[in-house]
């Protein structure tokens, strides 16, 4: 075919415009051919292309403006449109798949011009998707040319330069991709509003001027025809603008409930409300029908609840990249447990691209979580474990010490005890490692004078002893508390002492007598001061001997047994309280005794049993029952807690692998009226009656003095059980 020279174009475009003007004058009243050319010209069709169209449509159909029919180009339906608005009796083109006559018609359908929204919808365009076998527009094509529909079809995530989330490339910066939310706040070009003069980012022109307007401004204000305000509204063209506020939306009977709510979704059922459509999405359920676990959204033949394919729909929810219906859909067509796999995957790549090896046993862990939107939550939130965790895979540094490094906070203790339960950090003493920690910071701060002596007497003589404790006895947080307690005190008399302008070595046997007799905390300024004398840094001082107090607060014999049956059979008291109150009213048992019991000290069987410091105690059937009941629901909060390898604590605590902290359940305690330390005092005496000291030493796991004491308080004399002991003693050596 020969080539169409300019000459000739130029030939055909001026005899096409003759002709397209002649038409347009003889069928348009009152114009002429300037006003004609002026139509072409607004409607783009006064160019080559547009003109032969126009031209060649007009010939073919003269009464095209008027006749309705789809079945033109769309230089015509721009030509109609804008003649309408300009008040000429034509007929507007309808779209061929809607018959909408208001929107544009750009693309050519199976019957005529037709569109955006007929042209998506259009099955002639729609071919089987590769993954879910969906007869679906194609959104996607893979390497061999299958097509993928939009819901299988995921976008690629890129970890953002500007916030190091993962998401979606909005825009490639000079540093790397950046996301939606970074583009938006830092690349957008900014400029000063028209209307409410900030600095924003502009988001359109105003349309009725010159004006440029941000996001907040760009709405058209109205007088609201229903409340009368000038306020952003709807339906302007239709003359009855409407705000927000006032705009009605429909409330039918939700086919779930049968409320009257707004409608969410349209299900097999019918529409369904809000808190239908997620209750549903979120406890699929298995169909009767099929056998698969899904959102059971329709009913079958039989009336039975069936999901969406067993229903007669092609909704299912199904997983596009499990396949499975059992998690609710989270983003683009997956569930929410395969998209917190990806961003877990993501979230703790090295440089390489590449989760360590050491952290694979957190994020198969965490995989298995029992709710994947809490991973999803832990993973977006800006102060959680796992930016912290992030940044020590940045610095390939994943040890004790660099968290110890770090600002002291939930996070920090949350995410050590995920670590140290999987077995990516070792197991450590935490009360000690705390204390340590604590009084590292505290020295750090205190002014050079002061600190020259608090850190030898914290690091030489207080977190010395408490390293020995924890060497050969039990170091709970009661015992890291009592260290932390002692450097205070110290603190704070060197800070007495200045605001007096004396130094340690000045203070008078006055002063200290002065300090000491405000009584508390100051009592225990006795250690530090012992210390100062044995180092010449305070001269002699007489420091009286801390005298101990016999306990003073007991339970009658009423309240004892009033609290005891509560614990017993009180069934709005919670169960983890009552087993509690209940060891330490019977046993005298110390609370953090309790929270370090684990189901291994229990023998459940037909004689109940508590096996501590060696010796088994029977139970009483009732708290039996109770520690029965207490073992098959209880459960820590933590995530990896419960998905991982289960701890074995009576108690479990909210950190992974840890037990209920001692202060928690003391708060417990007196929350519900059981009063731990009354009730210890109580059972305390009770058992030394009966008991003598080396035998309650023994069995509770008392100190010799200790138990001694208890015993002395009840004024029983125990020489004939000692002789008869021993007695028994030398029979068994004989033999």
């Amino acid at each position: 075919m020969a080539k169409t020279t300019t000459r000739e174009r130029v030939a055909a475009t001026l005899a096409a415009r003759a002709r397209v003007l002649d038409h347009l004058v003889a069928r348009l009243p009152g114009v002429d051919r300037g006003q004609a050319r002026e139509i072409l010209v607004a409607v783009n069709a006064d160019g080559y292309t547009g003109l032969r169209n126009l031209d060649a449509h007009l010939q073919a159909t003269p009464d095209a403006l008027v006749a309705g029919s789809p079945e033109c180009p769309t230089v015509l339906v721009r030509l109609v449109q804008n003649l309408a608005a300009r008040g000429f009796a034509v007929v507007l083109v309808p779209c061929a798949g809607c018959g909408r006559t208001d929107k544009p018609l750009p693309l050519q359908g199976t019957g005529g011009r037709i569109c955006d929204t007929c042209w998506v919808r259009d099955p002639a365009r729609h071919e089987p998707c590769a993954r879910c076998g969906k007869r679906r527009r194609p959104q996607k094509r893979q390497p061999d040319g299958s097509a993928l529909c939009s819901s299988c079809h995921t976008n690629p995530q890129h970890r953002c330069s500007g916030c190091s989330q993962v998401d979606i490339a909005a825009a490639h910066g000079p540093d790397g991709p950046l996301c939606p939310r970074c583009y938006e706040s830092t690349t957008r070009p900014r400029r000063r509003c028209g209307q409410c003069g900030e600095v924003r980012v502009i988001n359109k022109r105003d349309p009725d001027g010159d004006r440029e307007l941000c996001k907040r401004c760009n709405h058209t204000i109205a007088q609201c025809s229903r409340c009368g305000r000038r306020r952003p509204c709807r339906r302007i063209t239709t003359g009855q603008p409407v705000c927000r506020s006032c705009v009605e939306v429909p409330t039918p009977p939700c086919a779930r409930c049968g409320r009257l709510r707004p409608v969410a979704a349209y299900w097999p059922i019918g529409g369904v409300c809000r808190d239908c459509y997620r209750t549903s999405r979120a406890n699929p359920q298995l169909c009767p029908n099929c056998g698969h676990i899904r959102p059971l959204i329709g009913v079958d033949p039989v009336g039975r609840d069936a999901c969406g394919p067993c229903s007669g729909s092609d909704i299912d929810y199904a997983c596009r990249t499990c396949g499975s219906g059992a998690e609710e859909l989270f983003h683009q067509g997956r569930c929410v447990r395969c998209v917190a796999a990806e961003r877990l995957r993501l979230k703790f790549a090295d440089s390489h691209g590449e989760v360590p090896a050491a952290l694979q046993p957190l994020l198969a862990s965490l995989t298995r979580a029992e709710r994947a939107r809490s991973v999803l939550e832990w993973l977006r939130r800006d102060n959680s474990g796992a930016e912290i965790l992030r940044d020590l895979v940045g610095r390939d540094d994943i040890s004790h010490d660099a968290l110890d490094a770090l600002p002291p906070g939930h996070a920090v203790i949350a995410l050590r005890a995920m670590l140290v339960h999987l077995g990516i950090l070792p197991k450590r003493n935490e009360a000690l490692a705390a204390a340590d920690a604590w009084a590292e910071r505290a020295v750090q701060a205190l002014p050079e004078h002061h600190r020259r002596i608090i850190g030898p007497y914290a690091h030489w003589s207080v977190l010395r002893s408490a390293r020995q404790r924890a060497e050969h006895k039990r170091f709970t947080e009661h015992s890291g508390a009592r260290a932390r307690m002692l450097i205070t005190v110290a603190i704070s008399l060197l800070t007495w002492a200045d605001e007096r302008n004396t130094s340690l070595a000045e203070l008078t046997q006055a002063d200290v007598d002065e300090w000491l007799s405000a009584g508390g905390n100051r009592l225990q300024s006795r250690h530090f001061l012992r210390w100062a004398r044995r180092r010449r840094l305070v001269g002699e001082l007489d420091l009286p001997r801390h005298r101990r107090t016999d306990p003073q607060d007991f339970l009658t014999e009423d309240d004892y047994g009033h609290l005891l049956h509560r614990c017993l059979h009180d069934q709005d008291v919670p169960l983890d309280v009552r087993i509690a109150g209940t060891l330490v009213l019977v046993y005298g048992l110390h609370v953090t005794r309790i929270v370090e019991l684990t189901t291994n000290n229990l023998d459940l069987s037909d004689e109940p049993q508590l096996r501590i410091n060696g010796h088994s105690l029977v139970l009483p059937p009732a708290l039996g029952s109770l520690l029965a009941q207490h073992i098959a629901t209880a459960t820590t909060t933590s995530l990896v807690g419960r998905s991982g390898t289960p701890a074995n604590w009576l108690f479990p605590g909210q950190q992974a692998g840890r037990p209920l902290a001692a202060a928690s359940l003391v708060s417990k305690l007196t929350a519900h009226e059981l009063p731990a330390r009354i009730s210890r005092n109580s059972a305390l005496l009770s058992l030394a009656s009966d008991l003598p000291a080396a035998v309650l030493s023994s069995l509770l796991g008392l100190s010799e003095t200790a138990a001694v004491q208890w015993v002395h308080r009840t004024k029983r004399d125990w020489h004939a059980f000692l002789r008869a002991r021993a007695h028994d003693q030398a029979q068994q050596r004989k033999r």
